[in-house]
């Protein structure tokens, strides 16, 4: 019926009057008999107030049969404090009246509760008194029968469906005890024993109760392990069910079958079984129960995006969850895991603004905060919490928590000086030790290391083997950068003696060997550099290592091991850079020691091992050149030549063109050798190198110029060492402003060549006034070359100026041949007295 209709209805039937007065026994009456069709019509709330309106002043008899009426609805609408109070007004009116009856209620209070061992008890005792009625004897056992199922105890469950079944009046009873006869059966711990019901499928009287069976039937699979089965009914049952209104035993089978999946490993197939069973279950709490279930099977699945949202879903439901809080950190930690940092962010931070969380719980959320940002790599985010976080601060356990987080924040912020002050708070902690670790590895980054000594000292006496050893090694290392070499080197050993199983023992080992050659200790540098390349021969650093003690053998005298170095780096470290450089190393000694044969069978060894490295081919071609430049120079231009041509673009070919320029000038072929300086400079353009090359470029186009009088030659060698002439180093200004002097006087301008020659010794008294160097064999010749001009000119001006050059090498203490200039002072003056 229409709930509207029924309201009409109730109008209609009470009239004005009657309503008003709801003691009149006739409106009583009406009101019961309303009550009755609004539970027909599924209306228990609309009957249970109009049975609260009947007894009203009634007559005992009426009032009774109200309460009790109500009791019942009050539990089928789930409201055990109605059922509770409304037992309680009966038994206080009625304390020797319907004893067994108010167990029964009783029971099914307990049983409403959750308090189901105390359900099952008083039930037991309510059924077996004979004044409690076959309808609710039924109501009695299905309610045991269910606290016995919620309760696993399994046998219990199904002897008391067994005899419901055996004892019903009804096909529906009859049904209802069967049915959760073989639920208990398959539930137990013998599922299969439910078998043969599935065989002999017992013909139903209700399309519905047909239903039910197949219902049976999917949990039965499942429970035997047949899954495939299960998946291949569970379609066709499942349209049978709306998750609309809750269904008990299809909460059970999608249940069932999340836990299946997840306990085999398809976890991600298992939620959507549990959404189901949600929608399904009977009751709030199994509804909260099944729903932290699919949580728990969305994280097993790594869902963890998913899981966050059926969280904070349940959350908006059940706020009243007495684990809420530790939720809402949950919800956060998988936020971050699922990739979504900035959600967790605002989580976390929304538990920040909460007044009515304790401030501890305050405190952990701005913790969790940092450490979401920190896993997402954003510094701002991490910087907001830390400060949020400090704002919750309330002793110095808790700042010193603060200190070392911000510490870290510092210390992958690059900002070492700062970490290091933030570690040194967070060591007033109780948690001191790792917080002035943190502190040196701090120091050290910033290069801070007369700083880090005390601390690292101190640190020796920690109580971690880990911090003792790597405090020594920090020790060790901070003694190196402040200079204390001999310390270093004490420390490093002492260090290696006393942590064999460090991971900074390499290191040390590989330091200390360096610092021992730098000592010019090179006999333990050697060994020690051996030591480090056979006990960690997978380490990035053992060829350098032994590169290194093929330098030390070398510095020490020691031929044979150059050559173990060498053999062992062939052996081991074929492809390395290294290898290359140690044979390459060892040419350059025999070739110095005059073994020109031992340096060209090496040189064989590399091409041979060079895999077609155009560096390395290069570089012998450039090798074997020089070997043989001073018993075969034209051998040796023409290996120079092939280098150019195969190798136009190695790294060593500026060096060759410098050393082929040499040998054509050596040969007299001063126009070849000022081309090859020129390709040479191109290839080097700043630098040293680049200014040696353009210099000798310019003294090989003045030798050929002398040689076939080339003007253009001589110019292009004047405007080469103009140019060089500006040049910051005195060895290079010098000889340039000399070279165009002698360029000048080449070409026949002796007036412009004093001028040149002049100016060298006019910058070096500048020099020497801005206490400057200056060259002095380049101010010698100059000198020499003005007073051998002014000499030639035989005038007296001429002799005069002269002499104040040579007073002024004397200033400049220049070094002069005494008697030389001795006899020309003698003839310079007498030509001017005479």
């Amino acid at each position: 019926m229409n709930r509207g209709i029924l309201f009409i209805l109730t109008g209609f039937l009470l009239g004005g009057a009657a309503v008003a007065n709801d003691g009149d026994a006739a409106s009583a009456q009406r009101l019961i008999n309303l009550s009755r069709i609004a539970v027909d019509e599924g209306h228990l709330a609309d009957a249970f107030e109009m049975l609260n309106r009947a007894r009203r002043n009634a007559a005992p008899e009426v009032w009774r049969e109200c309460t009790r009426k109500m009791m019942s609805l009050a539990l089928r609408l789930g409201n055990t404090g109605d059922a509770k109070r409304l037992l309680t007004e009966f038994q206080k009116a009625y304390p020797d009246m319907d004893t067994a009856w108010c167990r029964f209620i009783s029971g099914r209070i307990a049983f409403a509760e959750g308090r189901l061992p105390e359900a099952v008890k008083i039930l037991s005792s309510a059924v077996g008194d004979a004044a409690l009625s076959r309808d609710d004897v039924v109501i009695a056992w299905q309610t045991m029968v269910r606290a016995n199922l919620s309760m696993k105890q399994y046998a219990e469950a199904e002897a008391i469906a067994a005899k419901l079944q055996n004892t019903a009046d009804t096909e529906a009873e009859r049904f209802w005890g069967c049915s959760r006869r073989i639920f208990a059966r398959i539930m137990g711990e013998n599922p299969a024993s439910a078998g043969e019901f599935f065989q002999k499928r017992p013909k139903t009287v209700l399309e519905s109760d047909k239903h039910q069976l197949d219902k049976l039937e999917l949990l039965y699979w499942l429970r035997t392990g047949d899954f495939d089965r299960f998946q291949q009914a569970y379609d066709r049952v499942s349209a049978g069910s709306s998750s609309d209104s809750p269904d008990e035993l299809f909460f059970q089978v999608n249940r069932a079958a999340g836990e299946y999946l997840q306990n085999h490993g398809r976890a991600r197939e298992g939620e959507a079984y549990f959404r189901k069973a949600v929608s399904f279950a009977p009751g709030e709490a199994l509804q909260r129960r099944t729903s932290i279930q699919y949580i728990d099977c969305c994280i097993a699945a790594e869902d963890y995006a998913v899981a966050a949202q059926a969280i904070r879903n349940y959350l908006n439901r059940y706020s009243d969850d007495p684990k809420a809080l530790d939720l809402r950190f949950n919800m956060a930690r998988l936020r971050t895991k699922g990739g979504q940092p900035a959600e967790a962010i605002k989580d976390l931070h929304d538990i920040l603004a909460d007044p009515d969380i304790p401030r501890a719980a305050r405190f952990a959320a701005g913790r969790e905060a940092v450490d979401v940002a920190v896993a997402a790599k954003d510094a701002a985010w991490e910087r907001n919490a830390l400060e949020r976080l400090s704002q919750f601060c309330r002793d110095k356990e808790e700042r010193a928590v603060v200190a070392m987080l911000s510490g870290h924040c510092e210390y992958r912020a690059g900002q070492f000086a700062a970490a290091a002050g933030q570690f040194a708070a967070a060591a007033e902690g109780k948690d001191s030790e790792t917080a002035r670790f943190w502190q040196l590895q701090s120091l050290i980054k910033a290069k801070d290391f007369a700083a880090a000594l005390p601390v690292a000292e101190a640190l020796r006496q920690a109580k971690s083997e880990e911090v003792r050893g790597a405090a020594a090694f920090y020790h060790a290392e901070a003694l190196e950068n402040t200079g204390k070499s001999a310390g270093a080197i004490a420390g490093y050993l002492a260090f290696m003696e006393a942590f064999p199983r460090s991971l900074f023992r390499p290191t040390a080992a590989y330091r200390a060997a360096s610092l021992l050659s730098g000592e010019k200790k090179f006999g333990q540098s050697q060994q020690l550099f051996a030591a480090f390349a056979a006990e960690y021969p997978e380490h990035e650093l053992a060829p350098s290592a032994l590169l290194e003690m093929q330098n030390a053998a070398f510095l020490n005298g020691d031929e044979k091991g150059m050559r173990q170095a060498v053999e062992r780096l062939q052996q081991g470290y074929p492809a390395s850079t290294c290898t290359g450089t140690a044979l390459f190393r060892m040419v350059d000694y025999y070739r110095s020691q005059g073994r020109a044969g031992e340096a060209l069978k090496v040189i064989d060894d590399i091409e041979s091992i060079s895999g077609g490295d155009e560096a390395q081919l290069a570089q012998c071609l450039y090798d074997r050149a020089v070997i043989l430049e001073k018993e075969d120079p034209s051998a040796s231009c023409r290996l120079l030549e092939e280098l150019a041509q195969k190798y136009p673009k190695a790294d060593i070919l500026a060096e060759a063109m410098l050393f082929w320029g040499n040998i054509l000038s050596n040969l007299g072929d001063y126009g070849a050798a000022a081309e090859r300086y020129g390709k040479a400079a191109e290839l080097r353009p700043e630098g040293r190198f680049n200014e040696i090359c353009r210099e000798r470029r310019a003294d090989s186009l003045i030798n050929e110029a002398a040689r076939n009088g080339s003007s253009e030659m001589l110019t292009a060698a004047a405007d080469e060492f103009a140019r060089l002439a500006e040049s910051p180093d005195p060895a290079v200004w010098g000889a340039a402003v000399f070279k165009q002097g002698r360029a000048m006087e080449l070409a026949g301008n002796t007036r412009s060549a004093l001028t040149y020659y002049k100016e060298v010794l006019y910058r070096a008294v500048a020099a020497v006034e801005k206490g400057q160097l200056f060259d002095r064999l380049w101010c010698s010749k100059a000198l020499y070359a003005a007073v051998r001009i002014n000499a030639g000119r035989r005038t007296v001006s001429a002799a005069r100026e002269a002499l104040q050059l040579i007073a002024l090498a004397r200033d400049l203490k220049l070094e002069t041949d005494a008697n030389e200039y001795s006899r020309l002072e003698e003839e310079l003056r007498n030509r001017i007295r005479f």
